[in-house]
């Protein structure tokens, strides 16, 4: 079952946006020889960013989501451009929605948003030694920086108030993982 053949019949693109492309794919498979229907978003590959300040805050983004109708924190993010390796893009959207600028970088892990029906894939990258300078906000960004200390990035994520995907993924990730993460949560006394 594992290793089912799938073979595709059609796709047919519903539509092709900015942002994001909608296909309807008709597929076969030895378990499914009448045909089935799946619906998928194509989307970018993307990065997230854990800035981390040298006295232990972090940087976060607080931006309007129109699909939510409202503001969250969340860690900067934003999708490649074609052909943009992971770092690259990494270091560009941090200098653009923040103005900091990375010395040092960690890679730590890749993830599927939602493999179900997107094919957007997340690169997450940790980066230190900031160094402070002047957002480039893209026209259709609405956002401003904040920084917290690392207590309350922790405090809110053990509380489960992260409701931002990639922020929870990414931080969880982090104090799982990263030894200065694994540090301080072993230290964290609510």
């Amino acid at each position: 079952m594992q290793d089912e053949p799938v073979r595709v019949l059609r796709q047919t693109y519903v539509y092709r946006g900015k942002v994001v492309n909608v296909r309807v794919d008709e597929i076969v498979t030895p378990r499914h020889p009448e045909g089935a229907r799946f619906e998928v978003v194509e989307y970018a590959p993307a990065v997230t960013i854990l800035p981390l300040l040298s006295d232990g805050r972090v940087v976060l983004t607080r931006q309007y989501r129109h699909a939510l109708r409202d503001w969250i924190l969340e860690l900067p993010a934003g999708k490649r451009d074609p052909g943009e390796p992971s770092l690259d893009a990494a270091r560009r959207e941090l200098e653009e929605e923040t103005g900091y600028r990375g010395g040092n970088w960690t890679f730590l892990l890749s993830y599927y948003v939602a493999p179900g029906y997107s094919t957007e894939k997340m690169d997450f990258w940790v980066a230190r030694d900031l160094e402070a300078g002047r957002p480039h906000l893209d026209p259709d960004e609405w956002l401003e920086t904040v920084v917290m200390p690392m207590e309350e990035v922790y405090r809110r994520l053990v509380a489960g108030d992260w409701v931002d995907a990639k922020t929870f993924i990414g931080l969880s990730y982090f104090f799982l993982t990263d030894p200065e993460g694994q540090a301080f949560a072993r230290s964290f006394q609510p």
